[in-house]
């Protein structure tokens, strides 16, 4: 789950699913402060989303111990720090794990996606809801991009169009 609260980073709840590692836990979803992990005691760890898109913090795999995701200036000229991209709706760059080594968040085939934004009027997950909403969402529908599927039918069509701007025009989620 995405949460991205409103004017403030935000910070990643529940798992991920990785074939050869098992789950990964990016945080339960209540930081300390209720804006983001301190990543400072196993009772405050997880995930966040800073301004801009890069990601920071830990998450946890049973089988693998920590996963760092806050990569920033560690891989040198090749610089691909671990990231969300909302406009694709997908993670990007790599995560390091001493037990797993470099993590590709980046593949093309294969990789971390959101399949449902937390609030389907924020199309673009930037925390408010404007006109780049609009284009964000009309640019993923014809692109046949599955994010756009917003009544979560399974098809990209026009009940979807009506879907979005049902919650646009309610002002939110």
């Amino acid at each position: 789950m995405l949460l991205l609260p409103a004017g403030a980073p935000g910070f990643l709840a529940g798992h991920v699913w990785c074939e050869n590692l098992g789950f990964l836990s990016l945080g339960d979803g209540t930081p300390a402060n209720g804006i983001a992990y301190a990543n400072t005691t196993g009772a405050d760890v997880g995930v966040n989303i800073l301004p801009g898109g890069n990601l920071s913090g830990l998450a946890w795999g049973e089988n693998v111990g920590w996963v760092n995701f806050g990569t920033d200036g560690t891989l040198g000229a090749f610089d691909q720090q671990a990231r969300f991209d909302a406009g694709a709706g997908r993670f990007r760059g790599y995560a390091w794990g001493e037990n797993t080594g470099w993590i590709n968040l980046d593949n093309a085939a294969h990789y971390v996606g959101v399949t449902g934004a937390a609030c389907p009027a924020d199309f673009n997950n930037d925390g408010g809801i404007d006109g780049a909403d609009v284009e964000a969402f009309f640019a993923a529908w014809e692109a046949g991009d599955p994010n756009s599927d917003v009544n979560s039918d399974g098809g990209i069509d026009g009940a979807d169009v009506e879907s979005f701007f049902a919650a646009w025009e309610a002002g939110g989620c």
